[in-house]
């Protein structure tokens, strides 16, 4: 299944389930950070199929909120491309940092 078929699955459930007329902003929110939670706490248990599981949650629910927020995922995905495409970037004590943020 392409993106664009499985975010159309995606929002079809959050128009049944009335979840862009009735749910706020915030509570969506929340429920990103809920499941993103969820998905960290997989990593501790080396489970791949709950780790996909809790992965597609995270996924499901921020499509949502951007969804609630009018914003198209390609482009807010093409935005942050963009903008990081002239920046240099370094890996330190294991994190990506760009440059300018890297203390000397």
């Amino acid at each position: 299944m392409i993106f664009e078929e499985l975010k159309a699955l995606v929002y079809q459930f959050g128009y049944e389930n009335d979840l862009y007329s009735k749910c706020t902003i915030k509570s969506q929110i929340d429920k990103v950070e809920e499941e993103w939670n969820e998905f960290k706490a997989t990593l501790l248990e080396n489970d791949i199929q709950s780790t996909e599981e809790e992965a597609g949650d995270v996924q499901k629910a921020f499509l949502n909120l951007l969804k609630m927020l009018n914003l198209i995922p390609e482009q807010c995905l093409y935005r942050a491309i963009e903008k990081n495409k002239n920046r240099i970037y370094h890996v330190v004590d294991g994190k990506l940092l760009r440059e300018d943020k890297i203390d000397n």
